[in-house]
């Protein structure tokens, strides 16, 4: 009787030092890589989902749900999940492409949003700047809550849209990166950063990775009367 030993090498590296590393959502065995350190699974099964499915895991994306809740309820893999949405976007065209031209009058409304990687000693600002006539963002970053995001900001801004007037909060970030003859600080009360904020909370509401307690449920309980 004639046995095969099969012997697998890591597909990044090509080291055959591997060590069993759990299984994936479909059960294949995953392994790791102890040279490199990469993760992979030692025998794919193939591609097993149909376009039809493919099409329901993208769209369900857009409703309020995670990237651990697609996976539960559909089986697919995250690494197989952020590969469609990766796809998909390639097919979009260019941000400055979807802009409509900036006209005389018109007014930036500058935020920021906060979040963060992994843990909250990660944190990271997400800072936008919309115009106000066409409820459009023009220009967006990811960095920290510094002048150094602030001009990061305003290095994004197309510059059909830099000659513009802005508005935002009293963050003194936005006094070292945009001019004072164009940018004013003003309260919410003023109703000047209204769009930038309900954008936010558009975004809270829909993502759940954005999502605060407070859309969810009261951190209090009410007494009964």
């Amino acid at each position: 009787m004639l046995s095969t030993t099969v012997v697998h090498v890591c597909r990044h590296c090509g080291s055959e030092r591997l060590r069993k590393n759990g299984h994936a959502i479909n059960g294949a065995q995953r392994a790791k890589c102890l040279e490199c350190g990469r993760t992979f699974i030692l025998e794919p099964k193939g591609p097993r989902y149909r376009e039809k499915t493919k099409a329901r895991v993208l769209a369900t994306c857009q409703d309020r749900m995670s990237t651990r809740g697609i996976r539960r309820t559909f089986g697919v893999c995250c690494q197989t999940l952020m590969k469609w949405v990766g796809e998909k976007i390639q097919g979009w065209p260019e941000f400055v492409d979807t802009l409509l031209p900036s006209q005389a009058g018109d007014v930036l409304a500058l935020d920021e949003l906060w979040s963060f990687v992994h843990s909250k000693a990660q944190e990271g600002w997400l800072w936008i700047a919309l115009c106000r006539r066409t409820r459009q963002i023009v220009a967006s970053t990811i960095a920290d809550r510094s002048q150094e995001g602030a001009k990061s900001l305003r290095e994004q801004v197309p510059p059909d849209y830099r000659r513009r007037a802005t508005r935002s909060d009293f963050w003194l970030a936005y006094e070292a990166a945009f001019p004072a003859r164009a940018h004013r600080f003003c309260g919410k009360e003023g109703g000047e950063t209204n769009h930038a904020e309900r954008c936010f909370g558009t975004v809270r509401a829909r993502l759940s990775r954005l999502g605060r307690r407070t859309y969810s449920f009261s951190k209090r309980s009410r007494a009964s009367p």
